[in-house]
This record gives C-alpha cells, sequence and structure tokens, in this order.
C-alpha cells in the first residue's frame, strides 16, 4: 500500500491537513521528511497511544516486536484461534496484495521443514521468526488446555494431519499477512490442496468447520476492507477443468458453497470455475447460493480461460491451476507474483480526451475519430508502462516465504523469485465508448442530423434542452451489449487496439495484461464531461460488461461471448446483470439450463445481483428495516447499508432496468 492510500484508509481528512500544515512548516525551516517518516509522524501524532507504527529495516525484528506487543490471550478455547489488533500496524510501502500465497506450504509442512528447504538466508529468519510468534502464543497461553494451541504448536515440528488443523493453520498464516499489511489477499483453491483430509469426514462435521472457518475470517470485515467496506479480497476458488479434460470437484466444492448460503455473509466470497462437464448438481447449487443475494459464488468459465492463459505464456499446468486476484483477474497459483490492480485504465476519460483535442474537427469521419482516440490510448499505455517498469517490491520476505518459487529457487518476490512476474491493469467505461462511437457516426455521418460540432456543443452543455434527442441515443440507437455485428466489430477493433498498445511494452519477466472489469466505474467518473452516449457530467459509467437499456440475458451472453478476450485481454471480464428474485423462484430449472448453456456459449466470467428495485429503494430510504441486505458491488459482495449513496443509486437503476427485461 502507498503512503497516499494508507493516509486515505486511515486518517480522516481534516487531520491529514492539519499535519500538512506542520509538515509544510517545517519544510519550510529546512527540515526533511521522508515519505515513511512523514507518514509516522502523522501517525504518532494523530493516534498517539491508540495505534502503534512499526517499520524496521530488518523485517523479522520488526515483525516480532510488534507481536510481543499484542495481546495473545487466547479467550475461547473452543474456537480456532486468530490473532489480529487492528492498533497494532506494520507498514510496507510495496509488499504484496492482491493476490495469495501458497497456503498448502504451511499445511503439508512444519516451520522446521521450510527452514531447511530454504536457501535463502533472509527466508529461514522469516521462517523463525515465525516459530517466535508461535512461542509467544504458547507462553501467553501456559497451562490452557486447548486443542487449537496444540494445533499452533504443531506448525512448529509436524504437517497439519487433519482438516481443522490445516484451517487453523490457514487463519495463523492469513492473520499474519493481514496484520504485515498485505491486503485483499485470497485462500486459493481450497478444495483442492484440502482434499486429502476430508476422505473419512461427515459432511455435517466439515459444514459445521467450515462456518466457523468463515465467520473467523469475516471478523474485523471493515478493518479488512479495502476501497469500500466489503472489499476485503478474501476469495476461495472452487472447482476447476483438470489437464485431462475432466472436471475436478469434491465435497469441500459444495461444503464452502453450502455454507456461504447458510451463513449469509458477504465475506468470505467464493469463485466457482465452471466448465462444459461439471455436474449439474453443482451449478443448481451455485445458482441456489446466488438465488439467496449473496452475490456469490462469481462463475469463471475455464472452456475459455484456460486456453488463453495458455495462449499467453502461462505453462500448461500452471494455467490449469489458475486462482484470481482479490475480484476476478487470473494468474496461476502458488509460483505468481502478479500484480494485476496496479492500475485502471481509463478509456472514457481518454475519449473526453479525444473530444476536446483540436484536431477533433477535422474529421471527416467516424475512423478519423478512432484514430485521436488510438493516439490517446498509446500515450496512456506508455504512462502505465513507465508506472509499471518503475515499481519495485520491498523485501517482502512473508509472501516471498510462502510462494513455491521463491521457496524452491532462494530468491525473494523482488529478485523475481516468482515464476511470474507480470501485472495487469482493468478498463473502465469501455461500454460507454463504444457507445458514443455509435451515437456519433449515426447522429453525424450517418444520418447527419447534427454536423459534429452542433452535436459536441450539446454534449458538451450537458444536453441541456435536448432531452428528445437524449432519449432517442439511450432508447433507440444499437449498444454494447447488442449481439450486432457491427456492435460486436466495433468492440473488437477498439479492444485490439488497446491489447496491441499495451503488447509494446512486453518484457522478457514482466508482461501487462489488460480487462474490461473496472471498480472504478463511480470514483474516477465524478468529474467526466457529458458524453455522446446520453450520459450526463458526473454520472457513472456502465458496470463491467453490461448495457445500458434493458436486454435479454441471452442476448447479452451471446454478445460477450463473442469479444475477443486473447492475447493479453484476460485480466478480468465480468458480465454483469441484476436479476428479480421472483424471475429465479419461477424458472429455476430454466435458469439452471440457460447458465449452462451460457457456459457452452463461451462468457469469460459472470456476477449477479439477485435483488428487486422496490428493496433496494425502500432500504435506501429506511437502512434499519434492512440491516442485513446484501449487494454485489464490483468484485465483492457488502452489505447495502455500508455502500455511499452514488453506488446505492448506481444499483437502483440497474434494477429498474432489469425489470423491463424480466
Amino acid at each position: 500500500m502507498s503512503v497516499k492510500s494508507f493516509i486515505k484508509k486511515f486518517i480522516p481528512k481534516k487531520i491529514w491537513l492539519k499535519s500538512k500544515l506542520i509538515l509544510n512548516k517545517g519544510q519550510k525551516e529546512g527540515v526533511v521528511y521522508g515519505k515513511k517518516k512523514k507518514l509516522f509522524y502523522i501517525m504518532k501524532n494523530y493516534f498517539k497511544d491508540k495505534t502503534k507504527i512499526y517499520y524496521s529495516k530488518s523485517e523479522n525484528i520488526g515483525l516480532l516486536n510488534m507481536y510481543k506487543d499484542m495481546d495473545l490471550t487466547i479467550k475461547n478455547k473452543d474456537d480456532f484461534i486468530n490473532f489480529i489488533d487492528e492498533t497494532r500496524i506494520y507498514y510496507t510501502s510495496n509488499n504484496y496484495s492482491n493476490g495469495t500465497v501458497d497456503y498448502s506450504l504451511i499445511v503439508f509442512n512444519s516451520l522446521e521443514d521450510l527452514i531447511n528447504k530454504a536457501t535463502n538466508e533472509q527466508m529461514k529468519k522469516e521462517y523463525k521468526t515465525l516459530v517466535e510468534i508461535i512461542n509467544l502464543i504458547e507462553n501467553k497461553n501456559k497451562g490452557l488446555n486447548c486443542k487449537y494451541l496444540e494445533y499452533l504448536k504443531n506448525i512448529k515440528t509436524k504437517k497439519a494431519q487433519c482438516f481443522e488443523e490445516a484451517l487453523q493453520r490457514i487463519l495463523f498464516l492469513n492473520s499474519i499477512l493481514w496484520q504485515t499489511g498485505h491486503r485483499l489477499m485470497g485462500l486459493g483453491r481450497m478444495d483442492l490442496y484440502l482434499n486429502c483430509f476430508i476422505k473419512n469426514i461427515k459432511e455435517e462435521d466439515l459444514l459445521n468447520d467450515t462456518m466457523r472457518f468463515f465467520v473467523i475470517l469475516h471478523n474485523h470485515y471493515k478493518f479488512k476492507s479495502g476501497e469500500l467496506i466489503g472489499d476485503t479480497g478474501q476469495v476461495i476458488i472452487c472447482g476447476g477443468l483438470k489437464e485431462d479434460g475432466n472436471y475436478f470437484s469434491n465435497k469441500l466444492s459444495y461444503i464452502f458453497i453450502k455454507a456461504l448460503k447458510q451463513l449469509k455473509l458477504p465475506d468470505p466470497k467464493v469463485l466457482l470455475r465452471v466448465s462444459n462437464n461439471m455436474p449439474i448438481d453443482l451449478l443448481e447449487l451455485a445458482t441456489d447460493c446466488i438465488k439467496t443475494g449473496i452475490g456469490s459464488p462469481l462463475l469463471s468459465n475455464d472452456e475459455v480461460i484456460v486456453p488463453i492463459l495458455k495462449d499467453f505464456g502461462y505453462e500448461t499446468n500452471d494455467a490449469y491451476n489458475y486462482v484470481v486476484s482479490a475480484c476476478w483477474e487470473p494468474f496461476p497459483m502458488d509460483v505468481s507474483a502478479e500484480l494485476n490492480n496496479i492500475s485502471s485504465f481509463n478509456l472514457i476519460g481518454l475519449f473526453e480526451k479525444t473530444l476536446e483535442d483540436e484536431n477533433i474537427f477535422n474529421c471527416k469521419n467516424i475512423d478519423d475519430i478512432l484514430e485521436i482516440y488510438y493516439e490517446k490510448i498509446d500515450i496512456e499505455t506508455s504512462i502505465l508502462a513507465k508506472k509499471i517498469s518503475d515499481f519495485v517490491f520491498d523485501d517482502e520476505l512473508l509472501a516471498s516465504c510462502f510462494n513455491k518459487a521463491c521457496l524452491e529457487n532462494g530468491k525473494l518476490l523482488k529478485d523475481f523469485g516468482a515464476k511470474y512476474n507480470n501485472f495487469g491493469v482493468t478498463g473502465l467505461g469501455f461500454p460507454n465508448v463504444v457507445d458514443s462511437i455509435i451515437s456519433i457516426d449515426e447522429i453525424v455521418f450517418k444520418q447527419k442530423k447534427k454536423n459534429l460540432k452542433e452535436f459536441l456543443d450539446i454534449v458538451r452543455n450537458n444536453f441541456k434542452n435536448e432531452d428528445n434527442l437524449k432519449k432517442y441515443i439511450k432508447d433507440d440507437l444499437l449498444k454494447f451489449g447488442n449481439d450486432d455485428k457491427y456492435v460486436i466489430n466495433l468492440s473488437n477493433t477498439i479492444l485490439n487496439k488497446i491489447k496491441s498498445s499495451f503488447k509494446r511494452f512486453d518484457k522478457e519477466k514482466r508482461k501487462i495484461k489488460f480487462g474490461l472489469s473496472s471498480p472504478d466505474y463511480v470514483f474516477r467518473t465524478r468529474n467526466i464531461k457529458a458524453t455522446p452516449d446520453g450520459r450526463i457530467f458526473g454520472e457513472p459509467v456502465n458496470v463491467h460488461i453490461s448495457c445500458s437499456k434493458p436486454l435479454p440475458y441471452t442476448e447479452l451472453v451471446s454478445f460477450a461471448s463473442k469479444l475477443d478476450y486473447t492475447k493479453n485481454a484476460f485480466n478480468g471480464n465480468v458480465l454483469d446483470f441484476i436479476v428479480s428474485p421472483s424471475f429465479i423462484d419461477n424458472n429455476f430449472d430454466k435458469f439452471v439450463e440457460f447458465l449452462r448453456l451460457s457456459i457452452k456459449k463461451g462468457f469469460f466470467q459472470m456476477q449477479m445481483n439477485v435483488v428487486s428495485s422496490r428493496v433496494l429503494i425502500e432500504a435506501k430510504q429506511n437502512p434499519k428495516l434492512y440491516p442485513n441486505l446484501i449487494v454485489r458491488v464490483w468484485g465483492f459482495s457488502a452489505y447495502f447499508n455500508d455502500l455511499p449513496e452514488d453506488f446505492k443509486d448506481v444499483l437502483i437503476e440497474r434494477a429498474k432496468n432489469s425489470e423491463n427485461v424480466n
């Protein structure tokens, strides 16, 4: 996490502004503040005794000092142990977040084993520090008869012996990741790497252990959240296509979804890897869970994704063993250190710059406008590529220690110890760009209703007194999402330009991936002026892969399946729509069949909200009546009441749209 984002998350604006005045005064008097020193100064003066920041050039010492200051007393000896202290913060500027580590290393090895396997002395010290943390917990709870404490002690010298013990180990490592600022970290393919523990366990016992595990993960929900409350990144991957063409699933694949369905929590979340030959009852269970309205699981189509991953350059076994970042961006498990949310690519912002270009009125056709737009894309990709090439991890011992490739070759993440070190960018406003181009092409160049200057003046004036034209654009013109050859070709033409523009900056150890789904559809559009698609100033852009007007779900799926995600355009492409609860209730079997056929058709990824506009409107007006209403936001679910007002408004408008389809 950068200093800027750290300040934004943890420090109220008025405190930051007050601190800036003091810092500026100091600088005028010759005091020099580095980034870390500046941050520590602010935190020390604001939190004082309440919060303590830890930093040391030796990560091992800083980490151990933090745990010495924490209350490690076990409060409930009959449940999993999980120590997270929100007032103790270990600061690093460029650590590994929005990914996952290899939890199987701590499940199937003791720390003693890992110390012996490590050839890197820094990594050996880090494993030894984890031993010392367990010693601290053990000493703090001497004489306590607690099997979970025994599970923790076993980590030092033994591998896990049972399912419950494996879950305790995962929680131990997971809590340390959160405590050390490794935010939005997933839990990987838990059904796969825990498969050996479940053979002789009753389903009800598995479900009980899993539900308790989920509740513990859900603790500190707000502390764990990123940009919005609920954005924790705690994603569990279930199922998946195997190299032999068969589909992997087991009891846990079902248990994890059943646990979510019963608990009705927004977090952790499940992503279900789907395939043509997956068990139909697993798809039915997923649909039944989605129907509850919790927005999970997200469906990720292996039939489309795995071949693209292989073509990109991931080895076959790694492509089949993919997980996702905090939301949906695919990458290989265990051996990667990929930052797939390093930036969003503001496509609608670039189109705004295109319309303000001094050469815009020299354009004779839509291709001329596209050429100016492509120039803006090339400039922006160059800027992003420079930002990416300058990125260097901190020493990052903890994530290095639980990366299989780093352990094997003895290199840290900062030294390219991981097998794959690519970066991912998410795309913002792509549907609105396509709709804007269609609008200009139709109104100016084809129908000649307005000349280019007249039309752009109307747009720049926020469509004032032009309600009929705005309605015509929104209701009558083709849109991104229409299963129409012209729309699909235009979308893929622009998409291929973006792909080739990023491809220019590929390096041997670092490539850039791009995707059409961005979380910034509200945050980064508040200052974007009106656009030719009928969107007015400050209005959010379309969500992910969606249409601005009501369309049949089958048409959206058909359209999404024809977009070209090959090469480097696979960094998250989520088909997103809203369904009314009654629609699924009244058509459950047909809806499952719709999903099965959609997988075969070839969507990339799919998520949905199951909620009515009536409920959302009532919840906004009377939040106390709906304290547990959960909605899908971008790649995560959250309580509706925790959302900013503009996010609530987006969901309400989209729900109204969807009901015109139903």
